[in-house]
């Protein structure tokens, strides 16, 4: 009872037509033996081809490593370059930078300082905040982060 043919039911309705009976056949025939020396052939080309390119993934390990400490490092630079150009609460109050004359230093004067920056007026050396040997946005920058700050004795 084993036989296929015992389970096809004897109505002429259900059997498959000859073209999907082969069709059926060539996708679901038996698998193809490989003879032992192309088995060994190929296995053997796979081996030298994964073997050479450990080298260079050992390449690719290093260069990934590489970037990661050369990004690592732009982070450092970048961060100590920015608290370098970034202006400190007593180089304004050293510089007395009161452009607007009244007599303390708040957001006014760098409100001011922008102003006359946008109409090309003379400039004072005294409101070079950045030390940088120009007065321009950084300045004003310089002085509106001063004005707004709290200070110490202020947060008590």
């Amino acid at each position: 009872m084993n036989d296929a043919a015992s389970h096809i039911p004897e109505h002429p309705e259900l059997q498959a037509s000859q073209r999907l009976a082969k069709d059926l056949a060539r996708l679901y025939r038996p698998p193809v033996s490989v003879p032992e020396d192309v088995d060994r052939a190929v296995g053997l080309l796979a081996r030298r081809h994964f073997a050479a390119g450990g080298h260079v993934h050992g390449v690719v390990r290093w260069l990934s490593v590489g970037a990661a400490a050369a990004a690592a490092l732009l982070v450092i630079f970048w961060t100590a370059t920015m608290h370098e150009e970034s202006p400190s609460e007593a180089n304004v109050a050293a510089a007395e930078t009161d452009v607007d004359g009244s007599g303390s230093v708040d957001i006014l004067d760098a409100f001011a300082l922008a102003r006359t920056l946008n109409a090309a007026q003379p400039v004072r050396t005294e409101w070079d905040i950045t030390g940088d040997g120009i007065v321009n946005r950084n300045d004003v920058d310089a002085v509106a982060v001063a004005a707004v700050r709290l200070r110490e004795e202020r947060l008590q």
